[in-house]
Formats: C-alpha cells, structure tokens, sequence
C-alpha cells in the first residue's frame, strides 16, 4: 500500500455516488397579491452536506452586496447571513404587479453557483353568486266573520315571491303552492294552488294555510286565520291600557310607557300617568294642579269606564263596592263624625284601622259581616247556605250553574293561569299487517314515547323486457286511549322517511295519516293529514272526548318527475311523541282573590291579574303580558318583547 506523504494533494470523494454537497433555495418562488399595499417575503439559503439538511459548517456562503436597487417594483431589502445560510428578505413597492426572476450567486469552498427567485403576482377569486329567497304574501292578514256568519273579505289568496342577495322582489318562478283548509277538529289534505287565484272562505274554515315548495322541499308557509267579530269597545282616550298600583306611593317609581300607563288613589280621587316617562316623588294631585292636562298624572274623571272595571290591589273598586286587603266594604258611611254618601270619599275602614265608618263591611278571612242595615231571608251559616245564587264555601262566595262553579269571590290566592291546563306526553302503540314491516316503541331518556315502522321495499326497471317494479308502500297503526276528555291532542313530528341499503334515489317520501275514533266495531273518521319528509310542523286536533283512537299511517316514495331509479332499502315511518293538554279549568269561570282576578274562557282567551305576576290576556292569537319581565306581546304562540 502507498502512503501518503504530507505534500499530496487530497480530492474530495463524495459518499454512496452522492454529491457532498447540496445548495437549497426555500421557497424558489414567491407569490404577491395585486395589492396597494407593501408586501414582503423571506428567501433562504442553505449549503449542506450529501442529500441532508444539515448544514456543512465548514463552507461559507454570498449574496449580492447592492441590496436596494429596485427593479419592476422590487427591491432586495436587507440580507441576514450566517456561517453556512443566508435569509435574503425581498419587498414590492406600494402597487406595483411584480413578475419576473431575481438572480443571485451562492459561493462556497471555492465555487460559485448561480440560482435565481421566481416572483409571481396572484389575484382573488371571482365572488359567488347572490342566495335566493322564497315566500308567500297572503292578499289580508285575517278574514272577519260576523254573528251571521258573513266573512270579510269573503275570499283570500296568495302570491309567490322571490328575492335574489339585495335585489328587488319577483314573482317566483319553478315554485309549487298547495293549500289546505284548516277546521276544528282537523285540516283538509293540501290541494295545488295557482297564486292569485280566490280561495273562498266556508262556514267550517277556521283558517286557511298555504304552502310553498321549491324542488320539492317546503320552504314558506302561510296561515290566514279566520276571527269571529267581537262588540267593540269603548275608545281610549290616549291608546294606553291603565294598570293598576294601588295608592300612591311617592318612594316608588312609576313608569309609563306608549302601551301601558299606572293609576293610582291618593286622598280618594284616581290619577294615571300621561306621558312616557319614568317619576318618583311627584304628587298627582298637585302636578294636575298645577299642570292641568298637560301635567304628568290627569285625574281619572276622564277614564270612569276605564277604573269602574278595573280591579286595584288596595283601596279599588268593583262595581260600587271598595276593596282593601281582607276587607269589601261600602263607598259611602261616616267619617270624622260626617255623613259620606258622595263618590271618592271613602277611606280605610275602622275595622283596618282607617277613619271612615262604611255602612257595610265584609272581613273575608274571619267571616264577620257588619252592616247598618239588612234584610235577610233564608238560612244563612257562617260555613253553607245561599246569598241568592251564591253559595258560601268555607271563606268563600261561589256561583254555580249546573252544579258546575263559574265564580268564586274569597280570599286565597286566584287560580295562576298558567297551571290552567297541563301539556304531558301519552303513551301509544305500533302495529302493522305488512309483510316484513318491524315497529317499535320505546320511552325515551326524556321521559315521552316514541315508534318508529320500517318495511323493505324496492324501485328497479328489468333493461331486458322493460318491467317495471315499485313496491314502497308501507303501511301501520298506531293506537292510544284517552281515559277523560282532552283540550287538544298534538302529533308531534310524524314524519316519513327512507334509508338505502344498494343503488340510489331521486325524488321524495310521502305519506297520509288518517285518525279514527273507534267504538266497538264502529270507526269515525276525526282528522286526516298529510305526512313529509323531516315535517316543521306538527298536526294538532282540539277537543277530542274520551275512548280509543287509531290512526292508519301510509308511507311510500315518490320518484322525481324523469328519472328512472334503481333502489333497494326501507321505507321508514317515525312516530316521535304524541301530546296531550288537559283542562285543570273546564269551561268558563271567573275568580276574584285577594291578590288578583281571573276571567278563564279556554287556554286562548282568559283575562288574568295577580299581585304577584301582573296582568296577562290571551284572545286567540292575540295577547298581552305585563309583569317582571316587561310588556310582552304573543307571537306565533310564543311571548315576545313588545318592541319586537
């Protein structure tokens, strides 16, 4: 073997045929914005051994010098350099649309490479196009039916209407419309409908509902409620509704609003508030002194229908009686040792602690009934008997009809509307005669019952002798028994659906649900209804009496219009929880307690008062609520800030 001596010359071998070593530029190509803006990006340079990225140490690295020439917008703008990489920074001037290479040179052990760095310039995407939205504009809001049955208008109608991003609004187009008349005991199925054509209202319709539908997805709905006429009342002075707050207080804030407005007693005569506005500490009686009807508080001689109906928490009158606490008592008596026998002179009575001397006074929670004159016939008892047609129950006066109670004036708290009638699920069951077809019913971790039915089914077409074969049907029962009579029944998400095991579907499932009252072998249909695909809405019948119930579910799918389908899996039918409202209040009754009144003609319309909870009334569709959180109003069945 030769050896080396120390004047050889030494020629590097690279390792595994590898080269030893290897320039990399990162990243070679840099993408600006058309942009006003400056924009800037970091190059680096590298030198390492073999085919690594470890950096070899023992070479050295450079780059142009002149690092702030600018070129078609460019500029070199500053270098950071190392032992063994370099960062080239590179910047575009404000609204240049830089394009073109940038050549450097990389040195190392003696050699020189020349690289470059490519600069292209990118633009944003185009925008998408506007979303389109779909709905139906009813021709009135409500139609009006008089005690003869005459409705106005007498007939109604729709259009379809389209709006694209901000766009102004167009009649629709590739829209289907459907319309349904709603009844009391249940809702006729939907028929096709060509806006603007009349709808005319019948004698049994208590609304009609028309339906919108794009690609056959339900995308609008439209209800016209029919309302029966009521007597109108008096008109409002200043469109406020009054609320009552008892005697004046002037270390409490009274606020008055465009909708409501407190009255007040002081020193015998009723004051409400005029003008919107929130006071404290100013005296009624000497701000409409000195103000008049311009002042803040007016005297109530302006609203005597108003007051003379109204119950107040203290010192407030029914009829010509007065209230206060436990006690009822008479307007006019004796006070200070004089006669009173004028309006708005009374005070609180002797028996409360009070100066005025009423001619008759009833304490509601001992019993105690004094007067200075009476004319009484019959049995009276502290405990039962009669007053005409009021019957005494415990510390309580009762007016019954029929042995049913319809009013009750006493002491206890009055009836909260809101436990008036309760919501609850109902149990059901699933059946079906179909070949195949599974259900089942299973109480759910929130407490209801649910079914679900399933049926195999198939859609193909034999290429070779051009048979046809559609079986998707699936047909079922579902049963329940009501044990007393119900306010309404609702049908909660009954929808139709389809599950693929093999080939694809276009088109839709679809279904009818037909709900019968049966007894013995006798069926009476009740309602009948229309199923969908995930339903928004659910179907609800009113005042269904007691006894068995079935109703016979059919399902199927329907094909879109041209297209041939090859399928096979199962038509599916859910039955996601029936609810049943029970009646706590049957019928109409009236009650007036201590602490509030209530006035109860069904879960829609009842007028109700209590110390505690303010004021709530409901007729139909329409309500009001004043309490602790604000003035609200009823909206599609739900409470709502007024201002909403």
């Amino acid at each position: 073997m030769k050896s080396v001596s120390a004047t050889d010359t030494l020629i590097p071998v690279p390792r595994n045929g590898k080269d030893a070593v290897r320039v990399t530029v990162s990243p070679e190509t840099v993408l600006f914005k058309k942009s006003t803006a400056v924009q800037t990006a970091t190059v680096r340079v590298t030198v390492a051994d073999g085919d690594t990225d470890v950096p070899n140490t023992a070479f050295a690295c450079s780059v142009p010098a002149s690092l702030t020439v600018i070129e078609d917008g460019l500029a070199w703008y500053s270098v950071r350099a190392g032992a063994n990489a370099v960062d080239i920074n590179i910047m575009s001037a404000a609204g240049s649309t830089p394009g073109r290479a940038l050549p450097f040179s990389v040195t190392y052990g003696g050699k020189t490479e020349n690289r470059k760095i490519t600069v292209r310039t990118v633009s944003d995407g185009e925008p998408g196009a506007d979303s389109v939205r779909y709905w139906l504009k009813g021709s009135v809001t409500q139609v009006v039916r008089d005690a003869l049955g005459t409705c106005t208008p007498s007939s109604v109608s729709c259009t379809a209407l389209s709006q694209a991003g901000n766009g102004a609004a167009t009649a629709a187009s590739g829209v289907v419309t459907k319309f349904a008349r709603r009844r009391k005991t249940f809702i006729t199925v939907a028929a096709l409908y060509t806006c603007g054509n009349a709808v005319t209202v019948g004698d049994g319709d208590i609304a009609v509902e028309f339906y919108l539908y794009r690609n056959d997805v339900l995308v609008d709905t439209l209800t016209i409620p029919v309302v029966d006429s009521g007597k109108p009342g008096e008109r409002g002075r200043n469109g406020r509704l009054p609320v009552p707050y008892g005697e004046y207080d002037p270390a409490i804030s009274y606020t008055a609003t465009d909708l409501v407005a407190p009255f007040v007693l002081q020193e015998g005569e009723y004051y409400v508030m005029n003008k919107s506005v929130t006071v404290k500490g100013v005296s009624p009686k000497a701000d409409y002194a000195a103000n008049g009807t311009d002042a803040t508080w007016l005297h109530m001689e302006f609203f005597r229908a108003v007051y003379a109906e109204l119950l107040m928490a203290r010192l407030g009158l029914i009829g010509k009686a007065v209230f206060y606490d436990e006690f009822m008592f008479s307007q006019y008596g004796r006070k200070n040792g004089k006669e009173v026998n004028y309006s708005g002179g009374y005070d609180i009575p002797t028996d409360a602690g009070g100066l005025f001397d009423p001619n008759i006074v009833i304490n509601f929670l001992t019993g105690a009934l004094r007067c200075r004159k009476a004319d009484i016939s019959g049995n009276i008892n502290a405990d039962s008997g009669r007053i005409g047609a009021l019957a005494i129950r415990g510390n309580d006066l009762v007016g019954l009809v029929d042995g049913v109670e319809t009013v009750r004036l006493g002491i206890g708290n009055v009836t909260d509307v809101t436990k008036a009638f309760e919501t609850r699920s109902h149990e059901f069951t699933m059946t079906s005669t179909d070949r195949d077809c599974t259900t089942d019913v299973e109480m759910t971790r929130f407490g209801y019952h649910s079914g679900t039915a399933r049926r195999p089914g198939e859609i193909s077409e034999n290429r070779d002798d051009g048979s046809y074969t559609e079986d998707t049907t699936l047909s079922c029962k579902v049963s329940f028994k009501l044990d007393s009579a119900v306010v309404k029944v609702e049908f909660g998400r009954f929808d139709v659906g389809y599950n693929t095991r093999s080939g694809s579907f276009r088109g839709t499932a679809k279904g009818t649900a037909r709900l019968y009252r049966v007894s013995d072998s006798t069926r009476t249909k009740v309602s009948e209804w229309e199923l969908e695909e995930q339903s928004a809405r659910d179907h609800e019948v009113s005042g269904l009496a007691a006894g068995n119930y079935e109703i016979d579910i059919s399902a199927w799918l329907v094909p879109a219009a041209g297209t041939v389908s090859e399928w096979w899996g199962e038509t599916v039918f859910y039955a996601t929880a029936i609810w049943v409202t029970s009646g706590v209040l049957s019928g109409g009754k009236t009650e007036i307690a201590r602490d509030g009144f209530l006035c109860y003609q069904g879960e829609t319309r009842y007028l109700f008062f209590s110390k505690g909870k303010g004021l709530e009334v409901k007729f139909g569709n329409h309500g009001l609520k004043v309490g602790a959180n604000g003035v609200q109003k009823l909206v599609s069945g739900t409470w709502k800030d007024i201002n909403s």
